[in-house]
């Protein structure tokens, strides 16, 4: 068997780095917030109380990730107000799309050719959005916007709000 060592180093990133540490920060926050309903989704789904279990103590631990990233973030833009814009557009890119996307599954898909037709993270999103409620990305998508609204101190109730909020950075 062979094993290309190529392919296995391309995926031991897990994203891009942001244009800024509060960028990156801002990414991660996105990403455990994700994580941490989609688990937690799975867990009320699932019916072997082993399993629900299991994802309800995994999502424990992604919300305190969330929890310790937006800590760092927000203490990070007190004392680097210039890098909020970076932020903003991160928040903009994954708080306002029509489809919700994984930060791992976005830079993946960006990096690794060789990665296209393979299920990722943003594949278990899909299953968890289809035996979700309707509005169930709406909401995730808000909880998204209003944890990094409090790093950002700004409501960003509405997309237009992170519109706002990003040209009031740039002026």
């Amino acid at each position: 068997m062979h094993i290309d060592q190529a392919r296995i180093e391309a995926l031991r990133e897990p994203y891009e780095r942001g244009i800024t540490p509060s960028a990156t920060l801002a990414t991660n926050v996105i990403s455990e917030i994700i994580v941490n309903t989609a688990y937690r989704a799975l867990a009320a789904w699932v019916r072997e109380p082993v399993l629900s279990d299991l994802f309800l103590r995994a999502s424990r631990d992604e919300a305190g990730h969330a929890r310790e990233f937006l800590f760092y973030l927000k203490r990070r833009l007190n004392t680097h107000p210039h890098e909020l814009t970076s932020v903003l557009e991160r928040i903009h890119f994954y708080a306002t799309s029509s489809r919700l996307n994984h930060p791992v599954g976005v830079y993946k898909h960006q990096l690794v050719e060789e990665m296209r037709g393979y299920e990722t993270v943003d594949d278990v999103i899909d299953v968890y959005l289809r035996f979700s409620p309707p509005d169930e990305q709406d909401r995730l998508q808000a909880k998204l916007r209003r944890a990094l609204g409090s790093a950002v101190g700004r409501d960003l109730t509405r997309n237009s709000d992170i519109r706002q909020a990003l040209a009031d950075s740039m002026a």
